[in-house]
């Protein structure tokens, strides 16, 4: 459990997040198999967005980036984040 916080800091990851792709509850930071239901990519075991709610998940990738398939159809707006 310790190490599992520890790594969740390391990553810089928020512990939780809404997401306009899942509006209706919040989504919690959690490492367990899923498949994203941003972009559809089956990706096994790692750290995700989860709903435990409704069993839907994000990659982190799909959850902080914003930039998928997924919500480019729904119609929202990529933004990318540039680092100096």
């Amino acid at each position: 459990m310790f190490m599992e916080k520890l790594e969740k800091m390391a990553k810089g990851f928020p512990g939780t997040i809404n997401h306009p792709l899942h509006e209706k509850h919040q989504l919690l930071l959690a490492q367990r198999y899923y498949s994203c239901d941003g972009c559809g990519a089956s990706t096994g075991y790692g750290w995700s967005y989860v709903c435990g709610r409704c069993n839907f998940d994000l990659h982190t990738t799909c959850a902080l980036k914003g930039s998928n398939k997924a919500t480019d159809e729904a119609g929202y707006q990529e933004v990318k984040v540039l680092q100096r």
